[in-house]
This record gives C-alpha cells, sequence and structure tokens, in this order.
C-alpha cells in the first residue's frame, strides 16, 4: 500500500474527508462476501453519495454501491464484494477505492499499521503521514482447536488468522545477550488476531515490547505474565552498563474477557538499577465475566495498567507481596466491586485502589509479613462495605486517619494484631455504622475508633486479649455506642491488668 501523495497543505484538508473505517490492511470476518465502510466529508451537500468500487483482476475498477451523505457530513455503505477480488497476497485482499459524487474527490483511507503505532485516540495532525490511497481489507482465517504460538517467526507464519477457535498460548521473543543477559529492543507482535474463544496464556518472554494490538475479545479466561530480565548495553564512553527491564504490552482494543483475568510478574536473572515497570496495558478492557487477580511476587517492581476498568463484577485479589502498595497506575478508575475485596500487602499502605468506593462484598487485608502501615491515600474513597471488614496487622500512629471514607460495614469490622491506634473510617456528618466490631490480640492502647462511631441492633462488639488496653476502656465503648442506640453488652476478655491501667481510666479513643 502506498501513501497518498498530497502536498504538506493539504494533508489537512484529506483528513476531513477520508475513510476512518475500517482501516486498511485489517480483516472483515472470516468468509465474509461483504465488507462496510465509513468516514467524512468535507461538508454535507444535497444528494451526495460516496461511490465504493474495488479493484478486478483484469485491474479495471467495478462499481459496488454507494452510501448518502448525511447533514453532519458523515456516510456509511455496505457492499458485496465478488469472489474474484480477494485475490491480494499475502492473506487474499481485495482493493477499494471511494469517490464523492458531488466533488468527484478521491477520499483517502488510513493505513492500520501507522495508526496503530500511534496508539489509542491520536490527534487529527499525527495521522496525518498515515493516510492511504486506497483501502485494502483481507477475509480473516479460523485456526480451528487449541494453539501454541513461540516467537514472533510462528505469529509470523499464521499472521492471516484472526480468529482462534479454542485456547491460546502466546509466548514472546528473546535474543540471548552475554554473561546470560537478554538483548535489548526485542519486540514481539502478532497484528491481526481479533478473537480467542477459550483461555488465552500470555508470556512476554524477554521482550520490551509485547503487542497484540488488534485483539478485542477473549471467550474464556486471560492469563499474562511479564517477567523482567537483564540487558547490558555498551555507552558512548566504552564502558557496559546493566538495566532491568520489562515489557510493555499492548492490548489496548482489549474490551471483553468472558472468565477471570490473572496478572502476575516475574523476574529472569539477579536485578540491577532501580525497579522496572510492568505494564499491562488492557486499558480498553470494561468487561470480565469472573474474578481479578493480580500478583506482584517479584521485589521491587512496579506493576500499573487497567486504566479503563470501572467495575469488577466478582472477587478481586490484589497480592503485592514485600513491594509498597504505591502504584496509582494500577486499576485507577475502579470504582466498585461486586464481589470481595483481598488485599496483601507489605509494609506501607501508601496509595492503591484511588477511586473505589463500594465493595458488595467484603474486604480483607492481609501484611505480606507481620505488619503494615496505612496511610492516608490508602482506599481513600472507599465508603460502603456490604459484608466484612477483617484487617490484620494494622499499625496507624495515635490521632492518625485511615480508610477516612469508610462510613457503612454491613458486617463486623475485625481488627487483629498489629497496633492500630488511629481512628478507622468516617466521622462528623457521615460517621461509621458497623454490622459489629472486634479488636482483638493488638497492641493498641486506644480503641481505634472515632468517638461517633455506631453499631447496628445488638451484632457483637468484641474486645479481647489486648494487653495494653484496659477493661475499663472496652466498658466506655460500649456505654458510649449504647447512646446511640446499640443495645448489645461488650464481650471482654483478657485485656490489660490493674497495674497496667493504674487507678484512672485512660481515655477511649486518642485525643
Amino acid at each position: 500500500m502506498s501513501r497518498h501523495s498530497l502536498p504538506a497543505a493539504l494533508l489537512p484538508l484529506a483528513l476531513a474527508a477520508c475513510v476512518t473505517n475500517p482501516y486498511s490492511g485489517t480483516a472483515v470476518p472470516p468468509g465474509s462476501s461483504t465488507a462496510s465502510f465509513g468516514g467524512v466529508v468535507f461538508s454535507s451537500v444535497a444528494g451526495e453519495t460516496i461511490r465504493v468500487e474495488v479493484e478486478r483482476p483484469s485491474g479495471a475498477w467495478t462499481f459496488l454501491g454507494e452510501g448518502p451523505v448525511d447533514r453532519f457530513a458523515g456516510w456509511g455503505a455496505t457492499v458485496v464484494v465478488p469472489d474474484d477480488a480477494w485475490r491480494l497476497g499475502p492473506c487474499g485482499a481485495a482493493r477499494f477505492r471511494f469517490t464523492s459524487s458531488a466533488s468527484g474527490f478521491t477520499l483517502p483511507g488510513l493505513g492500520a499499521a501507522c495508526m496503530d503505532a500511534l496508539g489509542p485516540n491520536p490527534a487529527l495532525v499525527q495521522a496525518a503521514p498515515c493516510l492511504v490511497q486506497t483501502v485494502e481489507l483481507f477475509r480473516g482465517q479460523v485456526h480451528a482447536g487449541s494453539l501454541v504460538v513461540n516467537g514472533q517467526a510462528q505469529a509470523d507464519a499464521l499472521q492471516c488468522v484472526t480468529v482462534v477457535q479454542g485456547d491460546l498460548t502466546v509466548v514472546g521473543d528473546r535474543q540471548a545477550g552475554p554473561q546470560g543477559t537478554y538483548a535489548p529492543g526485542v519486540t514481539f507482535t502478532w497484528t491481526n488476531l481479533a478473537e480467542v474463544t477459550g483461555n488465552l496464556t500470555v508470556d512476554s518472554g524477554r521482550t520490551s515490547a509485547f503487542r497484540l494490538p488488534r485483539l478485542a475479545r477473549v471467550g474464556g479466561d486471560l492469563d499474562m505474565l511479564s517477567t523482567q530480565f537483564i540487558t547490558l548495553t555498551t555507552t558512548s564512553g566504552g564502558q557496559t552498563q546493566a538495566d532491568t527491564i520489562a515489557a510493555t504490552f499492548d492490548l489496548h482494543r482489549l474490551a471483553t474477557v468472558g472468565g477471570a483475568v490473572r496478572l502476575r510478574d516475574g523476574k529472569d536473572g539477579s536485578l540491577s538499577g532501580s525497579a522496572p515497570e510492568h505494564d499491562f496495558g488492557l486499558d480498553g478492557l470494561w468487561q470480565l465475566g469472573g474474578d481479578l487477580r493480580i500478583e506482584v511476587p517479584v521485589f521491587p517492581s512496579r506493576v500499573v495498567g487497567l486504566r479503563g476498568l470501572l467495575e469488577a463484577p466478582r472477587n478481586v485479589v490484589l497480592d503485592l507481596g514485600a513491594t509498597d502498595a504505591n502504584d496509582p497506575g494500577l486499576l485507577p478508575a475502579l470504582s466498585r466491586i461486586r464481589g470481595d475485596l483481598s488485599l496483601t500487602v507489605n509494609p506501607r499502605g501508601q496509595a492503591v485502589l484511588p477511586s473505589l468506593g463500594r465493595v458488595d462484598g467484603s474486604v480483607t487485608i492481609t501484611p505480606q509479613s507481620n505488619a503494615v502501615t496505612f496511610l492516608p491515600d490508602f482506599l481513600p474513597l472507599l465508603g460502603e462495605v456490604g459484608g466484612e471488614v477483617r484487617i490484620t496487622g494494622a499499625t496507624v500512629a495515635c490521632g492518625q486517619p485511615w480508610i477516612r471514607s469508610l462510613r457503612s460495614v454491613g458486617g463486623m469490622l475485625r481488627l487483629t494484631g498489629g497496633s492500630p491506634e488511629g481512628a478507622i473510617g468516617s466521622t462528623g456528618t457521615s460517621p461509621l455504622v458497623l454490622g459489629g466490631f472486634l479488636l482483638s490480640s493488638t497492641g493498641a492502647a486506644a480503641v481505634p475508633l472515632h468517638a461517633d462511631v455506631q453499631v447496628t441492633g445488638k451484632n457483637p462488639v468484641i474486645v479481647t486479649s489486648n494487653p495494653r488496653l484496659c477493661p475499663c476502656q472496652a466498658q466506655t465503648l460500649g456505654a458510649s455506642l449504647a447512646s446511640r442506640g446499640w443495645t448489645g453488652v461488650v464481650q471482654e476478655l483478657g485485656n490489660g491488668a490493674a497495674a497496667t491501667c493504674g487507678a484512672l481510666c485512660p481515655a477511649l479513643t486518642c485525643p
């Protein structure tokens, strides 16, 4: 395909009148005998149509049909394509051209490879170099049955396959470097794959970029592994420089996964320098049918991606391992989880799930080792939890609020271990309302709640095995809750003794 040879001054004009869908170099469904097109023109002229022609084996152009231009200067047309027109290599493409009945102007198209390189939503001026004189489309091919593709050469051999009917495993390339390292700049691209009906397993190999740019749907589960590795390069001064890198994934058109999604990182070789970023992309994914699980066993590392996911339909498991929870680029837009949320965090809960407002199920937060220090931007907008909230090993300084938007917990709030003294949840106009409370085996010397917290009905309130907390403080908590409608009895056992507490009862909460 040749680029459209217009003078530079006319490129914006051509972009204002062109075929915008589909891009040249893409596929129609396997076995299709029709093709659909759409685009824009300079301005709407009464009665204007866009004529669609196809090139035949003789080189002649045959008129296939036309589509009217609407009052918004847009147009669309679906045409039946003769079988002999699907003839161009390597995948059996047909070549089309488009002409305005009003102006006689031939509308250019946009080349897919060029547009893919620009990423999603490029600016108009960026698309100018992607203009092509004609649009070529090919009939996609189907691979029936499960498939393993290992490396770029195998992907190239399958370049015409658009649908895999079965499970697919894809492994990226790798090129050996000196001293057990790998070469930098290695990429993997399977351009035309659009759908996998079964499960998709992706291993980035030892690439710096892994691309499935037109994949739109996975019918089963999606499992992705990003492996960081060592490269050696020679600087301009002749010095050898070691770098740790990981792949950047491009699956920006993937919108639907029918099953679960699992993302995880790994490493090959000893780490060198700062932690690389594992960018899983997946920014177009908005619908999944199963659980979402993200595992970060490598320390140190940074995992980002899934920037467009607004809601998770089932459970979310986020295991950050030994890495600080400080990746605001991971699931930044996720606002609701319809199942449970499980978080494993260590050593600092700094910034995680910045937009999450509601969890329909339960929330479980566990330290990867002994304790986790919660900072103000940890789950900063979480307001409602339908089930329980279970937090182990929380360490929060006296006077420090945490998970400060939390105002409703349908089940019990269970705080075990650690030393939580700062107050959890909301206060003031929307105070925290709990379906029960447990404080057990902590080092807290004060109850980590705001003074206006509420417990519904006569749901249980249990304060047990907190050696620095006095029995009288537990009873004061009961009286405070009763003044706001609670009708239960505090269950208190194994807390501080008289020798610890002294003659005067300490304050219930931190000042």
